[in-house]
């Protein structure tokens, strides 16, 4: 397992920050990671309709400094009366109950299709360049908040 060099002499510059501004640099540095992984695992589910990927989102855990990727069960809400119309006459959205809830067997295969990974096996190509990215992000948060101070 490959360590990430200089962790420690930027969790001691954080530290030396007020406590709200540490979470808010915390919170857009894992944020931009996670915006880099959902490209990602959109660029590799599989895709029969479409709309696996537009579920594929970001959930942030308020309490815990902690951002998860999934795929969300639920569909977006249409913005206009007139898209909604669109999008029953394609029939590509189905009601708001009945989301990509499938990817579970996509992902994981049943007992009569078999498993075709797809956001697992991206996790895993891509986790060194994501944390980078969270490193480099909140390098910059830093010295753009100490820079205010």
């Amino acid at each position: 397992m490959n360590k990430i060099q200089g962790l420690d002499s930027l969790s001691r510059k954080l530290r030396l920050l007020p406590k709200q501004v540490q979470n808010k640099q915390v919170k857009r540095s894992l944020s931009a990671g996670a915006r880099e992984l959902i490209t990602a695992i959109k660029a590799a589910a599989p895709e029969d309709t479409g709309l696996m990927k537009t579920q594929i989102v970001q959930f942030r855990v308020p309490q815990q400094n902690k951002v998860q990727v999934g795929v969300s069960s639920r569909l977006k809400k249409l913005k206009s009366e007139r898209t909604r119309q669109k999008a029953d006459a394609r029939n590509k959205y189905r009601p708001v109950n009945y989301g990509a809830y499938y990817w579970r067997f996509v992902e994981f295969g049943t007992s009569k299709m078999p498993a075709k990974p797809f956001i697992r096996p991206t996790f895993d190509a891509r986790k060194t360049g994501i944390a980078k990215r969270i490193i480099v992000e909140l390098e910059k948060g830093i010295e753009m908040e100490a820079n205010k101070l």
